[in-house]
């Protein structure tokens, strides 16, 4: 199987954690989309979380070509499998690295890991042949969206945001203990203040905005994620349009919960500064409708 075989384009999912990503790939997979054999509750691509998601990255990035040849390797294993692939010298030692770092990946468990592995290393072309498209949604997808757009042809993207200020109060950082230090530079600090956690959601999110606009142009989708819960009469169709899903709204809407908005509204929110609520302000203008 050739990635030729997909007629409609890769699309991947990603967002800060606990940005709602977990409803799209919901909606993604009923549309009939390849996503992986390897989930977890939340429906994260785990062979993605494997190869890229790693404990030694988050001390120092990686170079470019560890980046890239880890992301040839999840693209094969999707689109036909690596289970006769040859290998180069390369690929073999990303392999490894991944092998090795499996017991200091805390949150998952080295059994499940393994098996991941082993799967992602004997993963074949039938695992995807019944699907018109493959795609994945990983969260931390938008760490490395200036390399993926680069390396998967015609890739679609749909970034998931959610209100800045209520992430800044959320409890879920583990994005910003793992890349703070490469997205804040030396601002960082391993006790981040509510004001640092939502420079990190500001600086994060136009990170993945502009690298998607340059890179992908129309290819890129800013979704609200607040909005398509409370309005999903108005997001809904502009989201299926973008994934080119068959059938009317009306097919997925049972998937969407009702979500807790303002949260911040209950917290002290004197911290914030002019430039902090124009930048939050700028990237709720970048929502795709």
């Amino acid at each position: 199987m050739t990635p030729t075989t997909f007629r409609l384009n890769p699309i991947a999912i990603g967002g800060l954690g606990g940005s709602g990503t977990r409803l799209i790939a919901g909606i993604l997979a009923r549309s009939g989309c390849y996503i992986g054999q390897e989930l977890n509750h939340s429906l994260d691509n785990l062979w993605f979380t494997l190869l890229l998601r790693r404990q030694s990255w988050f001390r120092d990035f990686p170079p470019d070509q560890d980046i890239r040849t880890a992301i040839r390797l999840f693209r094969i294993a999707m689109v036909s499998g690596l289970g006769n692939h040859s290998f180069t010298s390369d690929e073999k030692e990303i392999l490894e690295q991944t092998t090795q770092e499996i017991t200091r990946m805390k949150a998952q468990s080295p059994k499940r890991l393994q098996t991941v592995a082993d799967s992602l290393r004997n993963s074949q072309s039938t695992d995807c042949r019944s699907y018109a498209r493959w795609g994945w949604k990983e969260p931390n997808t938008h760490i490395f969206l200036p390399y993926l757009a680069d390396i998967i042809p015609g890739l679609k993207y749909v970034h998931v945001v959610r209100n800045g200020l209520d992430m800044a109060f959320s409890d879920n950082q583990n994005q910003l203990k793992n890349w703070g230090r490469y997205i804040l530079g030396p601002e960082f600090s391993k006790t981040p203040s509510a004001s640092q956690k939502l420079d990190f959601w500001i600086v994060a999110n136009l990170r993945a905005i502009q690298t998607g606009r340059e890179k992908l142009g129309n290819n890129l989708f800013v979704l609200d994620y607040d909005e398509l819960c409370t309005m999903p009469e108005k997001t809904l169709p502009a989201l299926l349009g973008f994934l080119e899903t068959p059938g009317t709204a009306d097919k997925y809407t049972d998937l969407i919960s009702p979500v807790s908005l303002g949260r911040h509204k209950s917290e002290d929110c004197s911290f914030l500064s002019e430039k902090q609520k124009q930048s939050v302000a700028f990237i709720h203008s970048q929502i795709s409708h």
